[in-house]
């Protein structure tokens, strides 16, 4: 059922310029999150970067929590790890900013799941290193 009035701001990260060229990875992060922000409410922003997970500044990334802020909208990606594999500072800063973010593929995540997740970023992170 789609909220009227509830604003979305997408956002995109792919880890390589491979990536980003292929499209595969972009694609697949787009269709979900377009679809979610469609089918829910209205677009008001949206933003990518070609930056490793392990770093949280990002162009992309500070204008997506900018028009959050701006618009009072909701950030959304596919996976959370698109936002940081740095573990919880970021997710933090975004609570303390007032920022609400979800996952297109489960929105109704309680924050005890999107911790879990973000922590198991951070993990996955550290295997590959």
């Amino acid at each position: 059922m789609k909220e009227l009035g509830k604003k979305y701001t997408a956002y995109y990260r792919v880890s390589t310029d491979e990536q980003k060229d292929s499209g595969l990875g972009l694609l697949a992060q787009k269709t979900s999150v377009l679809n979610f922000i469609n089918s829910n409410g209205t677009l008001a922003g949206e933003f990518q970067d070609v930056e490793s997970g392990k770093v949280d500044s990002r162009d992309g990334l500070a204008s997506a929590i900018a028009i959050c802020k701006q618009t009072g909208s909701t950030l959304v990606v596919k996976e959370l790890s698109r936002i940081t594999r740095t573990g919880l500072g970021m997710i933090f800063k975004l609570k303390e900013m007032g920022i609400e973010y979800i996952e297109s593929s489960s929105p109704m995540d309680p924050n005890l799941l999107k911790n879990i997740k973000i922590v198991l970023a951070a993990e996955e992170v550290e295997k590959l290193s």
